[in-house]
């Protein structure tokens, strides 16, 4: 006979005090649980000493899939798996916009539509294999902008490239 359960209204959702704590999925069980966490008591990325954490755990094993986690702190909204009978998994960033309609990676203010702080790649199969943009190209003695286009055959990377072959234009 297949198990009943009953709800009611509720006017919101309370949180369990559980700061100092990392507790591992194997605890959560068919459950909706909000948490009041000290960062550092679960390793999570971001901003600010304290935050809000929501754990979704819809089974009690590994059959049913992985438990979920979200944490909501100063910095962002990061969101970590991990099955029952597990550790968790790292964490990772949910990539949001700000109040002016702009993402940042790897920045918490970004200063244009996309501001990305650090490396990025371009891969897709067609019309051309992949694409890169050099802001710092080490053959130019000083910051140049330009981009490079690859044909289905090229296997090389971008590390050591020959300029005058595969340096096709500037932005």
């Amino acid at each position: 006979m297949p198990e009943i359960f009953f709800g009611q209204l509720a006017p919101g959702i309370s949180f369990a005090d559980t700061r100092e704590t990392n507790i591992l999925p194997l605890h959560y069980r068919r459950e909706i649980r909000a948490e009041f966490k000290a960062r550092n008591a679960v390793g999570a990325p971001g901003e600010g000493f304290y935050y809000g954490m929501l754990t979704l755990a819809p089974w009690i094993d590994n059959s049913g899939d992985k438990n979920h986690q979200l944490n909501f702190n100063n910095g962002g909204i990061f969101y970590r798996t991990g099955f029952h009978k597990g550790p968790w998994e790292a964490w990772r960033s949910l990539v949001l916009t700000n109040t002016k309609g702009q993402v940042g990676i790897q920045t918490t203010t970004p200063a244009a539509p996309l501001d990305i702080q650090g490396k990025i790649r371009f891969d897709y199969k067609a019309p051309v294999y992949g694409v890169a943009i050099s802001a710092n190209h080490s053959n130019t003695g000083g910051w140049a902008r330009g981009y490079y286009f690859f044909d289905e055959n090229t296997s090389a990377s971008l590390e050591g490239l020959d300029q005058k072959t595969y340096w096709k234009g500037f932005l």
